[in-house]
């Protein structure tokens, strides 16, 4: 392409003749005129929403260059190779794996006159290399383009220490005046969005596309099992019955490496096209190998910590399943949105137990420095003091047991501090006052960098644990307001619970299904009119449980507190002389994983929060009331809860199996009828709760758990019909 003559030609024809699509895509239009009307630009917009096109097209436009700050070694290669084979051939990339020669040949194309060079892709840690920064002052910079800028901020996922230097080379970049800076992120809050320009020094316009994928079917499978039985294996024959009933290519995203390996060999042996993919796998031809089979259909499933996506250009991705809890929203609705970028149904599927929580929050508590390994950072610095040192930060990492994030903020810090100066990738120098650094200023950071980590994890933890739509809950979290029953997640749809032994669905992801035909609305359980008996009951155990709470002397946690109210005679309680509360052992008819279900749903409604102790070496998740609660216990108001069934005055065997069997028949009808799940037109438990009470009007139908308003008004008059009859 003769990217001297683009500049003339406006950015929807250089849409449709360079990159081959026939219109922009949201947002994307906008963005690119602020962009060429030389303004500072912050867009948000997710996963496969074409986020590269909005720098790509003003630097073909642009006189100068445009500097591309990528963080993946690896994409930014994949992207120049794409551009030159749309014959955009004006464009390269300078990183820490290119030899010098070739780092040299692009230098001199940069200080030529004559370069017609439109794009330079660089890593962030790439602009402690003096000589590039030397050379790049004296070009004519057009743009600073900054992909996955999230990671500027300590607030957001992702977090890189090395982007904390952009707002310096922002500002060195003047020549002949400070550059426009476009952000780019798929994921950022308004926390986020706001650190960002703050950690740039720059304000920006903002634009943001809509964040709803309405292809993408949201579902939360809970295996908390037995502690008897091994969780692990209770999710890996879990995750074979799903990728058993869905089609098409899928990722399974996990927390680490040995997971990793260990779940494909699994799914390998069960008969599965799998292979695994993480940052440990040193041999850059495995990795490559790993990609390229799974982009061209030779491997059906990656087994991948998240340093798998990045850059994985595949539309017909059909499924996303996360084996272990994600870190955060952020991270989730980044993964998940690289399925169905063809539009069709693609299913995002999230398998929890509670001993992910304990994982994912000591994984965060790992990798925050104590004060004794700050020290030991300072003391190989010291040693080196007045001189030139090369830091293997790596090395630095592996030998105090951190991640390598930790260690790069640590010394970014010192930096900031003037005691050391990074200079070509991997050598500072130390200068003398390196000895007299304050520990106590570095703690403080990471202690707020921990403390965002393990409020992140609350808010996945309320996303997997509440019961509000999942679509609503991510939208909501974003900023972006929703309402109504999307249908098209496991809340608001039912059958997308498909491992239900009752579910009987034909899963075709091909077909062009639009997320509303999945199931009539009106079979959807209905609780609003959950009966005034149940309602009376519910609303009793609720304050009881808020009461407790309130009136302890000490916080607790769910398992203590469900302990205390089922009356357990643990050591600890009887110590503590809980026994002698006059709430102790009100609730012992049921379980325990019961009342903490019961609890699940206070924290879910809004009535209790878990706030962390971070004080010990397990990250305790310690109950409080919120105000809503409080209002609450004061004004006496209903809290409908859905209690376990089987403790249900209804609960057992029917008491006139011939009646029960009649409503059997008669739902298995309906059921086959509006082609759904039997379960969706009523529970077991509620056609046992008929058939006991056998009503002989609308009201006492109305008494029955899992019977509300619009399960009467569709079904009402042929349920009394069937009792009466029989």
């Amino acid at each position: 392409m003769d990217t001297n003559s683009s500049n003339s030609r406006d950015p929807l024809t250089i849409l449709n003749n360079v990159f081959d699509y026939p219109a922009f895509r949201s947002q994307q239009e906008e963005i690119i005129n602020n962009v060429l009307a030389g303004r500072n630009t912050l867009a948000v917009l997710p996963t496969g929403a074409g986020k590269s096109l909005c720098f790509q097209i003003p630097a073909l436009m642009f006189d100068g260059l445009t500097v591309v700050v990528s963080p993946l070694i690896a994409l930014m290669k994949d992207q120049v190779d794409g551009l030159k084979k749309k014959g955009v051939l004006d464009v390269a990339y300078i990183n820490s794996m290119l030899d010098q020669s070739t780092k040299e040949r692009i230098y001199d194309q940069l200080k030529s006159k004559q370069s017609n060079l439109k794009m330079l892709y660089v890593a962030p840690e790439t602009f402690v290399d003096t000589k590039l920064m030397r050379v790049l002052r004296s070009c004519n910079i057009s743009l600073i383009a900054i992909d996955e800028v999230h990671c500027i901020s300590v607030w957001g996922h992702n977090f890189r220490p090395d982007y904390l230097r952009l707002r310096r080379m922002i500002r060195e970049l003047n020549h002949p005046a400070v550059p426009p800076v476009l952000g780019l992120t798929a994921t950022a809050t308004r926390t986020v969005e706001e650190d960002v320009q703050k950690q740039l020094g720059i304000k920006c316009d903002v634009f943001k596309a809509s964040f709803d994928r309405k292809n993408l079917f949201l579902s939360v499978l809970n295996v908390n099992v037995n502690k008897n039985v091994n969780h692990r294996r209770s999710k890996e024959e879990s995750i074979k019955k799903m990728l058993k009933r869905l089609e098409g290519p899928a990722i399974v995203y996990v927390n680490f490496t040995k997971t990793a390996e260990a779940l494909a060999a699994y799914l390998a042996g069960a008969g599965f096209s799998a292979s695994y993919y993480h940052g440990q796998i040193r041999n850059k031809e495995t990795r490559m190998r790993v990609q390229n089979d799974f982009i061209r259909g030779r491997t059906r499933i990656v087994v991948a910590t998240n340093a798998f996506g990045m850059g994985i250009d595949k539309e017909n991705i059909r499924a996303i399943i996360h084996f272990e809890l994600p870190k955060s929203i952020e991270n989730y609705y980044q993964e998940i949105g690289r399925a169905g970028r063809d539009g069709k149904p693609a299913y995002c599927l999230l398998l929890y137990s509670d001993a992910d929580e304990y994982k994912v929050r000591k994984l965060i508590q790992y990798n925050t420095p104590s004060r004794v390994q700050i020290e030991e950072v300072l003391r190989e610095l010291t040693e080196a003091s007045g001189k030139l040192m090369y830091v293997n930060v790596k090395r630095m990492a592996n030998n105090l047991k951190l991640d390598e994030v930790p260690i790069r903020l640590i010394l970014h810090h010192l930096e900031r501090m003037g005691v050391i100066k990074a200079h070509f990738y991997t050598q500072v120098s130390v200068n003398r006052g390196i000895k007299d650094v304050d520990t106590t200023e570095l703690l403080e950071i990471f202690s707020r960098v921990e403390d965002s980590g393990m409020r992140k994890i609350d808010k996945v933890v309320e996303y997997v644990e509440g019961r509000e739509c999942k679509r609503k809950f991510i939208l909501d979290y974003f900023g972006e307001s929703y309402s109504g029953n999307c249908n098209a997640c496991g809340i608001c749809n039912p059958s997308l619970c498909f491992l239900d032994a009752d579910t009987d669905i034909d899963i075709d992801i091909e077909a062009k299904t639009k997320p509303e035909e999945f199931v009539d609305e009106t079979v959807i359980e209905d609780t609003e009119g959950i009966g005034k008996e149940a309602s009376a009951e519910s609303t009793q155990i609720a304050v009881a449980v808020l009461e407790l709470v309130n009136n302890l002397a000490f916080r607790v946690g769910r398992t203590s507190l469900a302990n205390i109210l089922i009356g357990s005679k643990s050591k600890r309680i009887i110590n503590q002389n809980l026994q002698e509360s006059r709430y102790y052992g009100i609730l012992k008819r049921y379980t325990a994983r019961e009342v903490v279900g019961i609890i699940d749903q206070l924290i879910a409604k809004g009535f209790l929060v878990k706030r962390y102790d971070n004080s010990s070496n397990y990250p305790r998740p310690l109950l409080y009331l919120t105000e809503r609660a409080a209002n609450t216990l004061e004004e006496r108001s209903a809290i409908e809860l859905q209690l376990p069934v089987k403790n249900m005055q209804e609960v057992s065997e029917p008491k006139n199996p011939e009646v029960f069997d009649e409503l059997k028949k008669w739902r298995r009808d309906i059921a086959a009828e509006r082609n759904i799940p039997a379960y969706c037109v009523f529970h077991d438990s509620t056609l046992i709760g008929i058939t006991n009470r056998l009503p002989k009007t609308e009201d006492e139908l109305a008494e029955i758990k899992g019977i509300g308003r619009r399960k009467i008004e569709d079904y009402g008059e042929e349920i009394l019909r069937i009792v009466c009859e029989n």
